[in-house]
């Protein structure tokens, strides 16, 4: 979102072959149901990729001098706390890379609470035996917590001004929210979408199906839910993050936010939710049939001229992105 790459730029799904040194890789979908043209945001609901935007996401360059060899992938990665170390290949913008669960639902939470910095913890504050707080993981002022005026009876009070670093902008971070909302209503995590609440999140499946996950959120709480053996080997025919961690998710959220109220995602100012065609990404009438909402940011709105006319698939050089 931040490189400027529009949620309803069209793209086209077809397989990609990489020439390597000693063999040629092909490069397509988890179930091919043929090669059709759909938008970025759709893509992320049902694992649709598209190897050449990946490549320009690779190779494209930070504006820095200073951080010119380094590629966004690596950087956010960092950035994340996903990982400190992620080799510059290809595959790791599909997620080869090795993070482990509190890392990787971690990054999420910082996706959900705006863009801004999380370092997780077990312990969140140690007082002694007279109430006065030896250790506090939250390092905002807080009125009551130490000194001499500090008890178990004052009412902590917590500074109101969030003092923790910016990963992405919160708007950035919103529309990240809003295509992960979407692969819950309607894409890998519908099954999710039965609880009837704002909720949003990913599924994951490595190779050979040896790993499942399912990591997601509703606007306060984050959930990783990874299944998987001790000793990496096949879950089973089929066993994908569907099948296997989205019901495990869903169940731990049915739970947990039992009677709690169903509070929708902050959307920051300057995002404008507009309907759009998930195959052409032009503005159409809310109620046309198969729209989708989605959020823009200023400068990145969708084509607003309406859909009147449907775009011709066969003509793909037309229609396809320039990135393609």
């Amino acid at each position: 979102m931040r490189l400027g790459i529009e949620k309803s730029r069209n793209l086209m799904t077809a397989r990609l072959a990489i020439k390597l040194i000693e063999e040629e890789e092909i490069i397509k979908n988890y179930i091919e149901m043929g090669y059709t043209n759909k938008i970025i945001a759709e893509k992320l609901n049902k694992d649709i990729l598209n190897i050449n935007l990946i490549i320009n996401y690779i190779t494209k360059k930070q504006s820095d001098k200073k951080n010119r060899n380094k590629n966004v992938i690596q950087d956010y990665a960092a950035k994340f706390g996903i990982s400190e170390n992620l080799p510059p290949y290809l595959s790791m913008s599909l997620g080869a890379g090795e993070t482990d669960l509190l890392s990787i639902t971690n990054a999420y939470g910082m996706i959900v609470n705006g863009g801004k910095k999380i370092t997780p913890t077990l312990i969140d504050r140690v007082q002694d035996r007279r109430g006065t707080t030896i250790f506090r993981h939250d390092e905002r002022d807080c009125k009551n917590c130490n000194g001499d005026k500090s008890s178990a009876l004052a009412i902590p009070f917590l500074a109101t001004k969030d003092t923790r670093e910016k990963i992405i902008s919160s708007s950035s971070a919103y529309q990240m929210v809003s295509m992960l909302q979407g692969a819950v209503i309607r894409g890998t995590g519908k099954i999710i979408n039965s609880l009837e609440r704002n909720l949003a999140g990913k599924t994951g499946t490595t190779n050979a199906n040896t790993d499942a996950w399912f990591v997601g959120f509703s606007s306060d709480l984050v959930a990783g839910i990874f299944v998987g053996f001790d000793d990496p080997r096949p879950l089973g025919y089929k066993e994908t993050g569907s099948s296997v961690a989205a019901p495990i998710f869903r169940d731990f959220m049915k739970k947990v936010l039992d009677k709690t109220p169903d509070l929708p995602f902050r959307r920051p100012a300057g995002i404008k939710l507009i309907s759009v065609s998930p195959k052409t990404g032009f503005k159409v009438n809310s109620k046309q049939k198969g729209s989708i909402l989605e959020a823009f940011k200023p400068g990145q709105l969708p084509n607003l001229n309406y859909d009147k006319k449907k775009i011709d698939l066969k003509n793909t050089q037309k229609n396809l992105s320039p990135l393609y």
